[in-house]
């Protein structure tokens, strides 16, 4: 009983095995034609919208205003942020 199951899952494998190869044979020397998706993709267009702020999307860093900010309404800003985290 062993040697026909043997047999048999040698038939498959030698099946799959050329199958594989023949879709190799077939990929290598006629390869697909290019997707109409792939041949006229254009790129996305930026965005301008009102929500970018007057600056824009390159906004100065939290760095450069907490620099100008005086140190008792950063302390107040960061506490706050850490009562909102929690």
């Amino acid at each position: 009983m062993r040697f026909i199951l043997g047999l048999i899952g040698a038939a498959f494998a030698l099946a799959l095995t050329c199958s594989l190869f023949s879709g190799l044979k077939t990929y290598l020397t006629s390869p697909p034609a290019p997707l109409a998706a792939e041949e006229f993709h254009k790129g996305p267009k930026e965005l301008r919208l009102p929500s970018d702020g007057p600056f824009g999307k390159n906004r100065p860093s939290c760095s450069a205003a907490c620099k100008s900010t005086p140190r008792s309404a950063r302390a107040a800003i960061a506490s706050s942020w850490s009562r909102s985290a929690t």
